[in-house]
């Protein structure tokens, strides 16, 4: 039997019995099991072809053999992954979906006491396999199929997510399979998120993984905001990705998309809040001793739109820090509408000095002024002197009332952030 029609059909509902016959199998064989099988022993055929392409340590680049051979590798843990959870009961738990995948696909082994990499070890890309299922509390039908393995640095991660199939179907589902009230008798695609073919290692989906689900709301279906980082072998500077994803085909609709630089030294963490989610990572400063800070990503979600709101940082020298580094079309979203001009000017002339290597900036103090929950965040620029952020504590973080570069006479308490 072509194992990949066959895969093809299970994806959509359709039997495997014809083809089970004209390929032989025994007599009473389950012609969806049989599928499901042969198309895990195609990851394992396909993961031992990829592991035994050897690299050299610490190179960045991905050569084009190799490209394809992991898009290769990939297209196969899809297609099997379909093919195992059409076979499994509609209602299967997220546990139970886990225990079948690694089963097959021979995943998630135990390394008690690894041996010590050498520095003349071989790069194995497409080893140590980890699968991962979950039910969302948001959206409890839906089984989210999380696949990660190795690379250089790092390592790639494919995302799945299945619906319950249902017999008798009429009504057209955002992935383009029939759907109604009918009996759930499978599992089947509706969202497949995976890194495009990579030249550098930082193409892939590694460095951290994360999503949350938000719910299906008015007219709207659920959506994932899935947010990585991007491998590398020598910093601890890199960048991150953050989408906003739905079902479109079986596939995936980018709704929304944005990226920035971050410090991978502590883990970043993605959580769902209300009409919206949350990121919070290490970010850099325009400081150049203290070179990292707590950065906040707080996002509305409104139909399409995505909009960041406050808190954009952890305290007030972070808001600071924040206000200066953010496009001003963005800034003046943290600024009292009285002195947008006289900030936009102070914006740009950071923005001047930030591109000239010779211009270095140093925290100065922070201090309480007399206006209950105002305060005075003072940053130092060598050339070019001292000046004053005058801030305002609301409820979502602060707001930028005031710029100068004298110090008000106000804001003299002691240093409430005062450096170690």
């Amino acid at each position: 039997m072509n194992r990949w029609v066959c895969v093809g059909l299970l994806v959509w509902g359709m039997g495997c019995a014809g083809l089970a016959a004209q390929d032989g199998l025994k007599a009473g064989s389950d012609p969806c099991d049989q599928a499901a099988r042969r198309s895990a022993a195609a990851v394992l055929e396909a993961q031992k072809g990829l592991v035994g392409q050897l690299v050299e340590d610490l190179v960045t680049q991905v050569p084009p053999a190799l490209r394809t051979q992991i898009a290769g590798f990939k297209d196969t843990l899809v297609a099997a992954t379909d093919a195992v959870m059409h076979c499994e009961p509609a209602n299967a738990t997220a546990e139970q979906l886990q225990k079948d995948l690694v089963g097959q696909f021979h995943a998630n082994q135990l390394h008690p006491n690894p041996p010590k990499p050498s520095a003349d070890d071989p790069v194995r890309y497409g080893a140590d396999l980890q699968v991962e299922v979950s039910a969302p509390a948001e959206e409890p039908a839906l089984r989210i199929v999380e696949i990660g393995f190795d690379i250089e640095c790092g390592d790639d991660t494919v995302l799945l997510v299945y619906e319950p199939v249902r017999r008798n179907s009429q009504v057209i589902s955002a992935s383009g399979v029939h759907l109604d009230s009918g009996t759930p008798i499978g599992l089947v695609r509706m969202l497949r998120w995976l890194a495009v073919p990579y030249e550098e290692i930082s193409g892939a989906f590694g460095g951290f993984f994360e999503y949350v689900v938000l719910p299906a709301q008015e007219g709207k279906p659920w959506r994932l905001a899935v947010a990585h980082g991007e491998p590398w072998c020598t910093s601890r500077w890199s960048g991150y990705k953050i989408d906003l994803i739905e079902p479109e085909a079986g596939t995936a609709r980018v709704v929304w998309h944005y990226q920035q630089g971050y410090v991978r030294e502590n883990g970043p963490r993605l959580i769902a809040r209300q009409n919206g989610f949350e990121l919070r990572l290490d970010v850099g400063t325009i400081e150049s001793e203290q070179m990292v800070r707590k950065g906040v990503f707080r996002y509305v979600v409104d139909g399409d739109t995505v909009r960041r709101v406050g808190p954009i940082a952890v305290d007030g020298r972070g808001f600071v820090d924040e206000w200066l580094q953010l496009p001003w079309s963005e800034a003046k979203q943290w600024s009292v509408p009285e002195g947008l001009e006289g900030f936009e000017k102070a914006h740009e002339a950071f923005a001047r000095g930030h591109k000239d290597a010779s211009v270095t900036y140093s925290y100065g103090p922070v201090r309480a002024c007399l206006m209950k929950g105002q305060y005075e965040v003072e940053i130092d620029a060598e050339p070019g002197g001292k000046q004053f952020y005058d801030i305002r504590e609301g409820t979502n973080g602060y707001t930028l009332v005031n710029f100068g570069t004298t110090q008000d006479e106000r804001c003299s308490g002691a240093d409430l952030m005062k450096k170690k």
